[in-house]
């Protein structure tokens, strides 16, 4: 199950990419993996692959667990949680794990995409 959540979010990054940084890869005209690992080691600062990689990210995670989606989700998953006595008031990792593992299952993704999307949602805060 790990490696199908892997997976889905590898090839959601890359197409990320693809949608993203399309003219960016058609100017550097790679043709192999072996161009492809010149240019990544010394034609594009280290920086800015890092903002690419970001990128690539941030569109799979919101490809993947679309905002209003999760956001549903977490306010189901903490609504339950207190139910069951889970104090939500402290974002500690039991009350973290107690909402990010069934979500990322809701979503097939790991729950460290789930973490990363409610912190960037502030899910948390609200």
């Amino acid at each position: 199950m790990k490696r199908l959540t892997r997976y889905r979010f590898s090839l959601a990054h890359e197409v990320g990419h693809w949608v993203l940084h399309a003219d960016i890869f058609r100017q550097l005209h790679i043709d192999s993996i072996v161009e492809w690992k010149h240019v990544i080691t010394t034609l594009i600062p280290e920086r800015e692959y890092g903002y690419l990689e970001f990128h690539g990210s941030s569109f799979a995670g919101l490809v993947l667990v679309p905002p209003k989606e999760l956001r549903q989700a977490f306010f189901d998953c903490v609504e339950e949680g207190q139910k069951q006595g889970i104090d939500f008031d402290e974002t500690e990792t039991g009350a973290r794990e107690a909402v990010e593992a069934p979500i990322a299952r809701i979503f097939d993704v790991s729950p460290e995409v789930i973490g990363r999307r409610v912190k960037y949602d502030k899910l948390w805060h609200e």
